[in-house]
Formats: structure tokens, C-alpha cells, sequence
């Protein structure tokens, strides 16, 4: 009776939740039948905690559509966390190499090794390994990766919170009718900030104050000039930027059919209240879009980009993965969602997401879109904090 109480209440209060989260849970048959049928593996990580030692190992599950092999994998939850801060680190610095990225390779990926190759990757992180930019791993020894020994290279990845998720997912976005192909919100202006929004951007940003963001325009303004190039000459775009990229009319489009929605804005992430997240938009009473007025919508989308700084982090749920406003989108609807491990890199990030929708316009699921931008950027002799930023959840 308690657990009827507490769902009618997730219900009635964030109704888009409703059909994920509560859903019963993906059997090996299910995930098998759909969204490993094409060919891709599932890895599954999940930290265990060793009460008497006060230590916790990592469990890996392996599924593809021949094989399903549990493994406990060597290092503690201590070392892989030492080790993915010092791998973020190294990337963050410019670096092209890093020793953490090859040790990550060797703990995480390897012993599966033989079962992977040729496949896309699904990968149910736990933990610290949310944070882990798993395309930047690298696979060879030398000091500096040559072009083929990234992960990302070898693979396309996308994350997914849950095989429970996975499967409510699949499917999602293969509508061919949208009222809208694009729309992209960028550099919002001439809202004023609430009190509110002062005291969030102070705890979790340290600043209160947001710049303009002419590199979003840029980056923008270029995926429509891409898009209205298209042979067929019938995609349905629009873009609203400064003081049109407000609140009221994202709300509108959330409301509609959009097969690619792309935010580029300022966001405040606040992980001690992941559902007060928000996106910073032109608004009179700077309320912003937060992740609780999203799951209170229906998104439509095939994608979601939000292409701010710091998106794909949130509060981490044990066994729920990421809270937070990437989860926000996809929980509403959204088939896949395109977010972000630290800060947008204005010089680089315009280049990248035209690579990105490039794909999209031949036909590429978001995240081989987003893994053959990757790879151009690889070629063109890009660091990992130019590309590896940007994730595909979903």
C-alpha cells in the first residue's frame, strides 16, 4: 500500500517519469529482441560495496546477442575514482595522452575485448564513471594516441542510465513526420536574474554573472545555413536568439513535434537539487527552464543537444544514474540527448556539432552522428577537450 501511495504520488506530481522509471525491469530476452538485435554490446558497470573491508570492486556485465559474461574487474572503486579525476584532469590541461586514459582502457574495456570489436557501444555507467568520457579512453601505449587509438574510434558510444531505460527508449524518434526538422535557441538576452537564481549561480557556479555567448550564435546560425542547404530543400528550421530566445517560446517548441532541438545557453547545474537545474534563458523573471518543468512536458524529439557547459552532470543516483536536466529530457520523451562533461569550448564546439548534424541530415542515429564528428575532429588533430566534452545519452 505504501509503494501504490508513493508512485500515485510520482504521478501525479512528475508525470513524465511515470512510464521509465516505474516500468518493470528489462529482461536479457527483451534487451536481445530490441536494442542489441542491430549488432551492439551492453557493458554494465556497478560498483560493490564490501561492508566488512570498507572497500568497494566493480562488476561488469557484458551482453551482446551471443554473449552475456559477468566479470569482476581488477582495481577498487578507490583507485578507478583516483584514476578517472586524474584522466578528466589530464584532458582539461590540453593533453593529448594520459597515462589514467590508457590505465581506464586496460581495467574497463579490455577484458571484454574480443566480444566488441565491430560493435556499437551501450554502456550503463555507475558512480564516478559518470563523469568518465568514455571515448577518450585510449587503447595504445605510446605517449600521444595516433588517430586510430581512441575508444571512439573504434566504436560509437552512447550511455543509457539503465537497461530498464534502454529499452523504454528504443524506437523512440523514428517518427517521419515532424512539425519541425530544427530549431536552436542561443546566446539568451534581456532577462533579468531572480534572487533565486543569483543564490544558485553563486553556490554552484561561483558567479551570479552570465556573458553574452557570440560563439553560440556562430554555432547556431551555422547548423541552419547546413540544414537549409539540404538537396531535398524542405527542412522545416527556425532560430531564435538574444531577447526571442526566451522561456515562453522554448516552451512553446517543447510542446511541438521537433526532430533536432538545440540549446546553446548558459545553464546552472545544481547537484544538491538536481530537478532546480536549469537552462538560462531571456526571461523577465529569470526562472530559466529548470529540470522539474521539463518532466512536466511532452518532448517530442529525436534529439535534444545542449550544447552549455557542464549538462551531462547532475546528482548521481545509486542504480539511476544522473539526475539532472539531461535526464529531465529524455524521462519527457526525448529519444536521445547530446550533453556535456565540462565546459563548451567556444573555438571548437561550432565545427564539431556542424560534423554532428552533417550525419543527422544522411541519416546517422545521434550518437554515430556525434562519433563521426568526433572522429573528423580526431583527423584534424583536435585534443580530447575540443570533442570529448560532448556525450550521447539515450
Amino acid at each position: 500500500h505504501e509503494l501504490e501511495r508513493v508512485q500515485r504520488g510520482i504521478r501525479t506530481s512528475l508525470p513524465a517519469l511515470t512510464a521509465a522509471e516505474l516500468a518493470p525491469r528489462a529482461t536479457l530476452a527483451e534487451l536481445r529482441a530490441g536494442p542489441l538485435a542491430a549488432g551492439a554490446a551492453l557493458l554494465c558497470y556497478s560498483f560493490v560495496r564490501d561492508e566488512l573491508r570498507d572497500e568497494s570492486h566493480l562488476l561488469a556485465q557484458l551482453l551482446c546477442a551471443e554473449a552475456s559474461s559477468p566479470m569482476w574487474l581488477r582495481g577498487g572503486g578507490d583507485e578507478i575514482a583516483e584514476l578517472v579525476s586524474g584522466f578528466v584532469a589530464d584532458i582539461v590541461s590540453g593533453a593529448m595522452g594520459s597515462s589514467d586514459g590508457r590505465e581506464l582502457y586496460r581495467l574497463l574495456i579490455k577484458p571484454f575485448e574480443e566480444h566488441l570489436r565491430g560493435r556499437d557501444l551501450i554502456i550503463i555507467p555507475d558512480g564516478i564513471l559518470h563523469q568518465l568520457p568514455f571515448a577518450a579512453l585510449i587503447t595504445g601505449q605510446g605517449d600521444e594516441p595516433d588517430p586510430d587509438e581512441w575508444l571512439v574510434s573504434r566504436h560509437a558510444i552512447r550511455v543509457v542510465p539503465s537497461a530498464t531505460v534502454l529499452l523504454h527508449q528504443h524506437g523512440r524518434g523514428e517518427r517521419h513526420v515532424y512539425e519541425q526538422d530544427f530549431v536552436g535557441f542561443a546566446d539568451p538576452s534581456g532577462g533579468h536574474e531572480s534572487a533565486d537564481l543569483r543564490s544558485a549561480a553563486a553556490r554552484v557556479r561561483g558567479t551570479a554573472t552570465f556573458g553574452t555567448l557570440p560563439a553560440a550564435r556562430i554555432e547556431v546560425q551555422g547548423i541552419a545555413a547546413l540544414l537549409g542547404a539540404h538537396p531535398a530543400g524542405s527542412l522545416q528550421l527556425r532560430v531564435l536568439e538574444g531577447e526571442d530566445a526566451t522561456l515562453e517560446a522554448v516552451e512553446v517548441e517543447l510542446q511541438r513535434s521537433v526532430r533536432w532541438l538545440h540549446l546553446a545557453c548558459h545553464c546552472m547545474i545544481d547537484a544538491e537539487r538536481p530537478w532546480a537545474s536549469r537552462l538560462v534563458l531571456a526571461s523577465p523573471d529569470g526562472d530559466g527552464l529548470t529540470a522539474a518543468r521539463i518532466l512536466r512536458r511532452r518532448v517530442a524529439s529525436a534529439l535534444v543537444v545542449l550544447s552549455c557547459c557542464d549538462t551531462g552532470i547532475g546528482r548521481i543516483a545509486p542504480g539511476d544514474g544522473i539526475l539532472g536536466l539531461q535526464r529531465a529530457f529524455l524521462a519527457a520523451g526525448a529519444a536521445s540527448v547530446c550533453a556535456t562533461l565540462w565546459p563548451v569550448l567556444d573555438e571548437s564546439s561550432p565545427s564539431l556539432m556542424a560534423g554532428m548534424y552533417a550525419r543527422l541530415m544522411e541519416g546517422a542515429a545521434p550518437y554515430q552522428a556525434l562519433a563521426d564528428a568526433q572522429r573528423k575532429c580526431i583527423r584534424d588533430g583536435a585534443s580530447p577537450l575540443e570533442w570529448a566534452c560532448y556525450i550521447s545519452i539515450g
